[in-house]
């Protein structure tokens, strides 16, 4: 290395150099839309792709904006002079270039998975569980329901999923896979964790959402009926939502993932937490005004009740989906 004041040196790593004293920190994102845009021409070739800009933005948005998915994606299309850009696009969409030895998805999950094998076991688990949220982001409460541990111990393995690039965190507290990541978390996830315990980590982590809004809804709308059900699986740890505003601001941060949860739950045929998440959800729902969600879930949750034999749940739903329509 220099030994002058003159001289700069650059020194790259997939993980975080936290003890490297002296040295300017310098994290970087995927590439801008515009440089992953033009790392596509360059690779494919420009004369290959000047008449097709929207072929090209969508090949970098498919790669996920990633330097590497994008170079051994646009190589692709150099070493077939037959193809167009558009020909790349439906073959990506159609996941045709996910696999073989020379695919781009090798080489993207052949890095992510030297990242994957210097972990511990315990931070290798949470990684592929986090796979198991239907959310785009997730906080370490969340995290703690899926690897059924304390919030503390969750946070601790997720700030260090960070430390090596495995995780990103946009926002304080709110930690979020990349696009390419969470298939890989999928991959891991099928090859390493047996199906029932899948099912375990699933079945914790609706509990603890629903665990959740059933405390914010009590808050928020006290007073108002709620049927009486048992949550099987409390959670260990859970938000602060004692108070109106917390109440709140939980259900905005988490809406999204509340419906998806209630989706993949009726597609998993969990029907008691589909009518019970939609029953719960309800006063939220029409308070802020989201009457489109408040629909298509009751209608799932119609579907649900239909398997049970509970009659007040029957009717609770069919009275918030009138009142909804």
């Amino acid at each position: 290395m220099p030994g002058s004041a003159s001289c700069a040196v650059i020194v790259t790593s997939r993980r975080r150099l936290l003890s490297l004293e002296g040295a300017v920190p310098l994290s970087l994102d995927v590439l801008p839309e515009a440089d992953a845009c033009a790392l596509v021409a360059r690779i494919a070739g420009r004369g290959r792709v000047v008449d097709a800009p929207e072929a090209v933005a969508e090949i970098a948005g498919l790669c996920g904006y990633l330097p590497l998915a994008i170079r051994m994606t646009a190589a692709r299309l150099a070493h077939r002079p037959a193809w167009t850009p558009e020909d790349l696009v439906a073959e990506l969409r159609a996941g045709s270039l996910r696999s073989g030895e020379s695919g781009n998805q090798h080489a993207v999950s052949t890095a992510f998975a030297l990242s994957y094998a210097h972990l511990s076991p315990a931070l290798q688990r949470l990684f592929r569980l986090l796979g198991l949220h239907p959310g785009t982001d997730l906080d370490a409460y969340a995290a703690a329901a899926l690897a059924g541990t304390d919030e503390a111990t969750a946070r601790q393995g997720l700030e260090e999923l960070v430390d090596v690039h495995l995780l990103e965190q946009y926002e304080p507290h709110r930690y979020q896979l990349h696009d390419l990541l969470r298939r890989h978390t999928q991959e891991v996830l099928r090859e390493s964790e047996p199906p029932a315990r899948q099912d375990e980590a699933e079945l914790r982590l609706l509990d603890h959402y629903l665990f959740t809004a059933l405390n914010a809804r009590q808050v928020v709308a006290p007073g108002q009926r709620l049927l009486a059900f048992e949550i099987d699986r409390p959670p260990v740890d859970a938000p602060d939502v004692s108070a109106r505003a917390p109440a709140l601001a939980w259900y905005e941060a988490e809406h999204a993932h509340l419906v998806a949860l209630i989706t993949c739950a009726a597609a998993r045929g969990r029907v008691e937490h589909v009518w019970r998440y939609a029953h719960v959800l309800q006063h939220l729902f029409d308070i802020r005004g989201r009457t489109l969600d408040w629909v298509g879930t009751h209608e799932l949750a119609l579907a649900a009740v239909e398997h049970l034999d509970d009659r007040l749940a029957h009717a609770e739903i069919l009275t918030s989906l009138a009142i909804a329509c």
